[in-house]
């Protein structure tokens, strides 16, 4: 017989077929079919049957309540409302419900789903490796009630050896309230295998207040088609995190930092942002889109960072503390005039390599793209651009090799002056602050109140000053208006 069978094992009839399908939406049917064996092959039936029941599907009663008799705990699938009492109306709360149902199904190895609803919780602990699948993130959501310090615990804390593995989180919302510190809080040591896909995690804004954190020492993490926003920090991969993918998503509006990876005390390793959206924040706070501190081999690839309104941090800073390897490939930063800097490389001596392949940096308040605070310290490496030259400057210079020296570097300054009127042949100069400018670099000035007759030139005079000279060459005395001088300088070593 090559039908689908129910559990009596009578052969399904093809009106029930049909309408199993028609219930599974592409992504129900994705979840299913990856994340549906636990210990043995699932039936097909009983997962038609639990996707009718949750979503009310039009079948004939007969095969609707066949199929549904099949979403039994022996059949490899637990029903959080239908076999241990959930409510799920956004009043009630279900810890007691939720604790039971995942402790079932991790003891017996089984998938849990959670039917469409809001389920509120003081927080649930998840200690052994366990899937759980809800009907989407806007119709299945874990609600925090006030004082809950994580919605979702994985792991207790106590030291596990052999680790855990076949974490996976699907299609659920994860709402703090506004006062709950964790969305998801990893806190196993000894290793953890996560994957969580097609999350919403917001309002997570108590302390520490993070969407994702880990306590120490989680690896093989993936994080698909996540949106991140509205908590105080939006990820936060420290300590022992390695082998962890970030795809797909989008980690944006959250308060201080969109993801923070590393705290300086044990470097982070082997993590990846892939095709994702991690954009300032929008309250005028200065925190940084993506801060680092510690990391060996971070890699950004089509990573866009737009600052809105309101942003003043950069898209990527990395501050003092370990030492940081991170290649950046196809990223696209937009300051849109009103953030300072797409990139800020630390002002003292920890080794920082960096290398921007082909990046896209504009908008930045007439600033160059990089500042690198220490000059020639840092290792930054630019390979090719999608920019105008003028856009690939960096403030502080590049640097290539273990020894290499700076290549070129660009310092910026600007003032507001009023020139005094200029007899025919006369002069006169003024001084503009330019840290980082060094006698010998080549200068240039402009002053967007400048007419014909009247010619700029610039010398680095002394360190951190470039001096300007007004000269009159016309027969005639002009007197020029107030406006902004401009200049710049450029070092080739």
């Amino acid at each position: 017989m090559t039908g689908l069978w129910d559990r009596q094992g009578q052969a399904m009839d093809e009106d029930t077929r049909a309408a199993g399908r028609r219930a599974l939406t592409p992504s129900a049917r994705r979840l299913i079919m990856r994340f549906g064996d636990r210990r043995a092959v699932v039936s097909i039936a009983c997962i038609l049957g639990l996707v009718l029941t949750l979503l009310g599907t039009a079948a004939d009663s007969h095969a609707t309540a066949r199929l549904a008799q099949s979403a039994s705990v022996g059949n490899g699938i637990i029903d959080v409302k239908a076999q241990f009492a959930a409510v799920g109306d956004g009043v009630t709360d279900d810890t007691v419900a939720l604790q039971g149902a995942i402790d079932a199904a991790t003891q017996a190895n089984q998938v849990l789903m959670l039917p469409p609803g809001t389920y509120l919780t003081s927080g649930i602990t998840i200690t052994r490796p366990i899937t759980i699948i809800g009907a989407s993130p806007t119709l299945t959501t874990l609600r925090a009630v006030p004082g809950t310090k994580a919605v979702l615990t994985l792991g207790d804390g106590t030291v596990l050896p052999s680790g855990m593995e076949g974490f996976t989180i699907a299609n659920i919302g994860i709402d703090g309230a506004g006062t709950a510190g964790y969305g998801i809080w990893i806190r196993q040591y000894g290793g953890i295998r996560a994957r969580f896909e097609h999350l919403l995690i917001q309002n997570c804004l108590g302390d520490p207040g993070i969407g994702i954190g880990n306590e120490d020492h989680a690896y093989s993490m993936l994080m698909s088609d996540l949106t991140v926003k509205n908590n105080r920090i939006g990820l936060r991969l420290v300590r022992r995190v390695q082998e962890s993918k970030i795809i797909g998503s989008q980690i944006y509006g959250n308060i201080e930092h969109q993801v923070v990876i590393g705290d300086g005390q044990t470097q982070v390793t082997k993590v990846s942002i892939v095709a994702s959206q991690v954009e300032p924040t929008t309250n005028g706070a200065s925190g940084a889109a993506l801060l680092v501190n510690g990391v060996s081999n971070l890699y950004l690839s089509s990573v866009y960072s737009e600052a809105k309104t309101g942003a003043t941090g950069p898209a990527l800073e990395i501050v003092p503390g370990m030492t940081s390897y991170i290649v950046a490939d196809g990223v696209h930063m937009v300051g849109n005039q009103v953030a300072p800097y797409a990139i800020r490389l630390p002002a003292d001596n920890t080794n920082v390599n960096l290398t921007l392949v082909n990046p896209i940096m504009n908008g930045y308040l007439n600033n160059p793209p990089v500042e690198n605070l220490s000059g020639p310290t840092k290792r930054v490496v630019w390979i090719g651009t999608q920019n105008q030259p003028a856009m690939m400057s960096v403030r502080g210079g590049l640097v290539v090799g273990e020894n290499g020296g700076r290549l070129w570097g660009n310092y910026v300054g600007t003032v507001e002056y009023d020139p005094p009127a200029l007899a025919p042949g006369a002069t006169v100069t003024t001084t503009v602050a330019v840290p980082g400018a060094m006698k010998g670099d080549m200068a240039l000035a402009g002053f967007s109140a400048i007419r014909d007759g009247v010619y700029l030139s610039a010398v680095v005079s002394s360190k951190d000053t470039i001096t300007v000279l007004f000269e009159n060459k016309s027969a005639q005395t002009i007197d020029l208006p107030s406006g902004t001088l401009k200049v710049s300088t450029w070092n080739y070593q």
